[in-house]
């Protein structure tokens, strides 16, 4: 077994946090559309489950959740990281996000 480097321990805290700090109702939402990306098939981003959010997005008060369910699903063996692209989303200003894909 191999022992966490510092790095890995402070985001392995950080998701626990996220989780701990959900609503179920907020942690359904997230995972209803992480959810349906996933069942479309096609590569996607967070920003993409932001979409697929609508107007649900407004009403999570911690955002990194979507990160943490994407996270989930990959650790199931649903998606695997193709790479960072830029992202659309005005508000981030093009900042580079993970995009997935589907296996």
């Amino acid at each position: 077994m191999t022992q966490m480097n510092q790095a890995d321990e402070a985001k392995e805290k950080a998701i626990k946090k996220v989780h701990r700090g959900a609503t179920i109702d907020e942690y359904l939402m997230v995972s209803n559309a992480v959810g349906k990306v996933v069942l479309d098939g096609k590569d996607f981003t967070s920003e993409t489950v932001i979409a697929a959010l609508g107007d649900d997005y407004a009403k999570i008060r911690e955002p990194r959740l979507i990160g943490a369910i994407i996270r989930n699903a990959r650790n199931e063996g649903w998606i695997r990281p193709k790479g960072p692209v830029k992202g659309t989303r005005k508000e981030r200003h093009g900042a580079w996000v993970m995009e997935w894909e589907v296996i």
